[in-house]
């Protein structure tokens, strides 16, 4: 809760009007993070500029920031049906589908553009060499992060052998102990973060292997265990975290590792299109 701790530390030096926006976000603080300003404005009798201005003196980037680190507390304090009925709530009060859709993609577009200044070309030409010379690339994705891991694991698996994705702990121990410093391990996890994210990372450390995050921010639990870690912008405005950055990042490494590994690839790939022919995967009119 310390975007909360640090909205209560702001509010000595705030303006009367801006006090009393500051007030109701702190009792009010899941359904805030839900509400447009113009909605917030009317409830509280004050022009949304006051929101607005209220929000930079409150130490965030405009009132979106706000809204972004206030869904952050509630994913990592509050179950999804809470989440679900929140953002029902207010879904309720908001205009026409068309309006909403826009507000989705321009949500979409928001993540992508903060991820990406934020992003360090050089990690990403790190990671990329990482995962090309590893001898054996374990990746790990629980729960809906699977999305994330699956991605990376499908497509890199057409540019090198010995890619193994993990989307529960089936086998995943045994897996792990059999790992050795020459291996690597990316672990996609984001809040709240699972419990055998974090200790698989762990035990991957331990034994000395190259551990790669892909998770929502510093304060996640996979940096301090990470030689290499993305920081992404998850935000969304349904239940569940929204992963178009991520996937996007995912995308920048596997260009890169596709680039420097182009006769492997190329090998690789004329190796499983025989197959697929072979096999008839698909379908031909």
């Amino acid at each position: 809760m310390d975007v909360l701790k640090a909205i209560n530390q702001a509010i000595p030096g705030l303006s009367k009007g801006q006090k009393v926006v500051a007030y109701y976000i702190l009792e009010n603080w899941q359904a805030v993070a839900y509400k447009s300003a113009r909605t917030l404005a009317e409830e509280l009798s004050v022009s949304q500029s006051t929101i607005i201005r209220t929000a930079y003196e409150l130490g965030f980037n405009g009132f979106p920031a706000l809204q972004d680190a206030l869904q952050g507390v509630i994913s990592e304090k509050v179950s999804i049906r809470s989440q679900l009925d929140l953002a029902t709530t207010e879904e309720k009060k908001q205009g026409p589908v068309i309006d909403e859709i826009s507000k989705v993609l321009r949500l979409h577009e928001a993540n992508l553009q903060k991820t990406f200044h934020q992003l360090d070309a050089e990690i990403v030409s790190r990671v990329a060499s990482i995962l090309l010379k590893a001898d054996r690339v374990a990746i790990l994705g629980m729960r809906s992060s699977a999305a994330v891991a699956h991605c990376l694991g499908f497509n890199l698996s057409f540019v090198r052998g010995n890619v193994q994705v993990f989307d529960s702990d089936y086998m995943l121990l045994e897996y792990i102990a059999s790992m050795t410093p020459s291996d690597a391990l990316v672990v996609a996890s984001f809040s709240r973060y699972t419990l055998a994210a974090v200790e698989s990372a762990r035990a991957a450390k331990q034994r000395n292997c190259t551990v790669i995050a892909i998770t929502d921010n510093m304060t996640s639990p996979l940096i301090a265990l990470a030689d290499e870690s993305f920081t992404v912008s998850t935000t969304s405005r349904h239940i569940n975290h929204s992963f178009m950055a991520a996937i996007a990042v995912v995308d920048a490494i596997l260009t890169l590792i596709t680039r420097a590994g182009q006769r492997e690839a190329r090998k690789k790939l004329t190796g499983i299109e025989e197959q697929v022919d072979k096999l008839k995967i698909f379908f031909n009119q």
